[in-house]
């Protein structure tokens, strides 16, 4: 069974809109299976606007667009943020709680404020690592943090840093090795089928 992740980026722009909002889930914690994100996904959280706006949730896959209601109260919100009693508060009802399966991987939560969308924040689906299988059997890992694939295909090259640090690292290893008075070999794999070795000593650059 596929393990996904949510990777939720909040949308800075939305602060110039005077407004204050949290998505409590999903949260970066939480796993899902893809018959779970088929079925539904829950999301939930509060909006307060300094203006005296009419809001609604939005959900935006390509160019579907789901709306929703904000109308749960959180005297918490209130109470904690606007340091006011909640009972009776213009602003009690802003919390939404709303499921909406998922028919993209990558999906945008927002609010209209008065029918004027504002993006709040930008989700996508994150897999499990994954496998990817090149030519000749060669296998290379994919959906890491370290853009693996996109170093596989030259997308992405090391830069000046990068080749200094390895340059550093090899003079240390013939170091290590002369002191030691040891044998040593410094392999590279699989992005180059090259072996940087050569009769048991380390090729420098």
């Amino acid at each position: 069974m596929d393990i996904y992740s949510l990777l939720v980026t909040r949308n800075p722009g939305a602060t110039e809109k005077k407004l204050r909002w949290c998505i409590d889930e999903p949260a970066k914690e939480q796993r899902y299976s893809d018959a779970a994100l088929q079925q539904g996904l829950l999301i939930r959280g509060w909006v307060l606007c300094e203006q005296n706006a009419n809001l609604q949730m939005f959900v935006k896959q390509s160019q579907a667009e789901l709306l929703f209601p904000v109308n749960i109260k959180r005297a918490d919100v209130v109470q904690r943020l606007l340091k006011q009693p909640a009972e009776q508060h213009r602003q009690l009802m802003c919390g939404f709680s709303f499921s909406v399966p998922l028919s993209q991987d990558k999906f945008d939560i927002g609010v209209l404020i008065d029918d004027e969308p504002v993006v709040l924040a930008n989700v996508e689906v994150v897999g499990q690592l994954k496998v990817l299988q090149g030519d000749e059997g060669w296998l290379f890992l994919d959906n890491d943090n370290n853009n693996s694939v996109e170093q596989f295909t030259g997308k992405k090259l090391l830069g000046w840093r990068e080749r200094r640090k390895w340059l550093q690292y090899a003079k240390g290893l013939q170091q290590i090795a002369r002191e030691q008075q040891v044998p040593y070999a410094l392999l590279i794999a699989p992005s180059e089928r090259v072996c940087l070795c050569r009769s048991l000593s380390v090729r420098t650059w």
